[in-house]
């Protein structure tokens, strides 16, 4: 399998009309009060001040699911948010129920809500009710191994450009023009911006 740089991880954000983004930017700070809940498991001052080091961003109070295979991320009980990073060590196993899918339709073992299923036939993938892997390249199987199919590629094949985008989300505003991506959080005022 040809490996591809994380610069596609945004082109995979993109094709959902999300941003790759590395985490929510927020100015404040982890206090007693203010928790950071990833996948049911709280991230801890020590984490959250590495995280911080690492990528120059806070992860605002909260709980979220990520899935750590693809870097998909989201609210707790919501649908995807964004995309960032593969592989962090942040939080427990995501669950089946991350952001309450009922589409029957499990990527990485979350099953998909209804948002997250009309992003993929927005890009003319129309997926039956099964379980199935992705990876942050974009490359997508059955759950059993079987390689399917990389969603990036596909997407172009079918005129999808992956250019200009703006998308409301329930944790924010997102959006991008092929080459940048953001996140801007209207409750706070704050915002990321990933350039290419």
């Amino acid at each position: 399998m040809k490996q591809r740089s994380y610069g596609h991880v945004r082109a995979i954000a993109a094709l959902c009309g999300l941003t790759a983004t590395i985490a929510m930017a927020s100015a404040g700070t982890l206090g007693d009060k203010d928790k950071v809940i990833i996948n049911g498991e709280a991230i801890s001052r020590s984490e959250m001040d590495a995280f911080e080091m690492a990528f120059g961003v806070r992860i605002p109070s909260g709980k979220y699911w990520y899935d750590r295979m693809s870097g998909a991320w989201g609210p707790e009980g919501k649908p995807t948010a964004g995309f960032t990073l593969p592989g962090m060590r942040l939080g427990g196993k995501m669950k089946e129920n991350a952001s309450k899918g009922d589409s029957g339709v499990f990527v990485n073992g979350r099953e998909l809500p209804k948002e997250d299923i009309k992003a993929l036939n927005g890009i003319g993938i129309y997926p039956k009710k099964n379980r199935y892997w992705l990876d942050a390249y974009g490359n997508c199987g059955l759950e059993n191994g079987t390689f399917l199919m990389n969603i990036v590629e596909y997407a172009r094949q079918n005129g999808y450009s992956g250019g200009a985008y703006l998308h409301r989300t329930s944790a924010g505003y997102v959006g991008g023009d092929g080459s940048t991506s953001y996140f801007f959080d209207p409750k706070s005022g704050s915002s990321v911006m990933v350039g290419g």
